[in-house]
């Protein structure tokens, strides 16, 4: 299985793309054309959001329109009610968003709503992949609607888990909920599984042992 990192210019966000004999997995699909232009060739598309955050679903109606046919996402519940409504996904204030992280916002950007996920969960889904195990886990605290993904020995934590330390100093995001909910069960899957790595929503690959320590610093 293949793993390639996209970053998106405008905020820096990854968009990840696993591959398996012509079939893709789609980790937060970022308005980025060389993901799009893959997923024409595709055998099949499925895409999985870790939060409803517009920097990290902009390119999912693109990639809905272009593989329509058999493309599935999948999402937690809050996640998939939040991507339908521009103030829940954050876009209705991307500019004044991106004016705080020193960004220009892009020319053709406004504000967007998505479609309900296909599959939607509450705390944890899980289910196999071209014969990958991979599960989906709830862990609110930088959006109400955020998880992390585990595909085989890799987790994917969107911005639950951030090198700056900003996963909870968004607009609905929650350090209370962080520190009682999500930072004990991050702690306790970190330590009781063998990652190999970890992928953040923003920035390069970390180790797990980096990840704990900057679930900690919370």
């Amino acid at each position: 299985m293949n793993v390639v990192r996209f970053v998106s210019g405008f905020l820096d966000t990854n968009t990840y793309l696993l591959e398996e004999d012509g079939h893709l997995l789609i980790i937060d699909p970022t308005d980025y054309a060389d993901v799009q232009e893959i997923c024409r060739n595709a055998a099949s598309v499925t895409v999985l959001l870790t939060h409803e955050h517009f920097d990290h679903i902009s390119g999912l109606n693109r990639i809905r329109d272009l593989y329509a046919s058999s493309c599935r996402v999948i999402a937690g519940a809050t996640c998939s009610e939040r991507i339908q409504d521009e103030k829940g996904n954050l876009s209705a204030y991307a500019d004044v968003l991106a004016e705080l992280g020193g960004k220009q916002i892009p020319e053709h950007w406004s504000p967007f709503v998505c479609k309900a996920a296909d599959i939607t969960f509450e705390d944890w889904y899980a289910f196999r992949w071209m014969g990958h195990a991979v599960e989906m886990f709830s862990t609110p605290g930088h959006s109400a609607g955020s998880c992390c993904i585990v595909v085989d020995d890799l987790l994917f934590v969107g911005d639950t888990v951030l090198e700056n330390n900003l996963m909870v100093k968004f607009p609905g995001s929650s350090k209370k909920l962080y520190r009682s909910v999500t930072a004990p069960l991050l702690e306790k899957w970190l330590l009781g599984n063998r990652f190999s790595c970890v992928y953040p929503g923003h920035g390069d690959v970390m180790s797990p042992e980096m990840a704990l320590r900057l679930i900690r610093d919370i």
